[in-house]
């Protein structure tokens, strides 16, 4: 007969909370899963409710360095797309998304759509998309440690900071921004550590942390075509 491990607590999912720089209810029940201790998001939520997990961050999150994806540019904003809606003879959806394009805020133009049917209100909490998708791998690396509070930097961390290194050396034609590099470089170190236990985890929970990986990889190529049409645009604008 299997062993059962002892339920997750609420003290096992605050130190999870604490742990993440963006924590909600999903996001510590999908770490927990992940390693191994499977919780579902409204217990959670419940938890959260009763007061049971806190909203102030750990002591070794006030030590960490600074967010890394603050450099990339910062997402197009509600009232970012309304000024340009706003100077258009006919605007719609698409020819804001364009205008926004062309001028290096690459955004879908459902996404307009979707603001301005809510009348242009402000969003908070506003992330680039790649920083989104980097921090959803940080969600699945606990598969690889059974801790769910293990992100890829503190698996990858040294590694990549002894390529990041290299970086100096590279033409700036050959160098792709920095964060894209080093985040590239984490992907391909996580793939080729998953594939050395493969054994070990069950096909469901490799198809999601490949498809994690797929995403990121996918935001990488975005963000780099961002930072590129960034970069036209202000030449052409000089």
């Amino acid at each position: 007969m299997p062993i059962q491990s002892a339920p997750i607590t609420p003290l096992e999912a605050e130190r999870v909370w604490k742990s993440q720089a963006r924590p909600s209810a999903r996001t510590v029940a999908r770490a927990l899963t992940q390693a191994g201790r499977p919780v579902h998001f409204t217990t959670v939520a419940r938890w959260k409710r009763q007061e049971l997990l806190t909203r102030t961050q750990s002591v070794e999150l006030e030590g960490s360095p600074e967010d890394p994806f603050a450099e990339l540019p910062p997402p197009v904003t509600p009232p970012e797309a309304k000024h340009l809606w706003d100077e258009q003879r006919r605007p719609s959806a698409r020819s804001v998304a364009k205008a926004l394009a062309r001028a290096g805020r690459p955004v879908h133009f459902t996404t307009v759509a979707r603001w301005k049917k809510r009348e242009w209100q402000v969003e908070a909490r506003l992330e680039h998309p790649f920083a989104t998708a980097m921090r959803k791998v940080d969600l699945a690396v606990p598969l690889l440690t059974g801790d769910a509070t293990t992100k890829a930097v503190d698996i990858v961390g040294d590694i990549v900071g002894a390529r990041a290194a290299n970086r100096e050396s590279m033409t700036e034609d050959q160098a792709l921004h920095p964060v894209i590099r080093e985040s590239l470089i984490t992907l391909i170190i996580l793939v080729r550590l998953l594939q050395l236990k493969l054994i070990a985890y069950e096909p469901l929970e490799i198809a999601e942390f490949i498809r994690t990986v797929s995403q990121a990889n996918l935001a990488a190529v975005k963000a780099n075509l961002e930072l590129l049409a960034l970069e036209r645009a202000r030449d052409a604008a000089r």
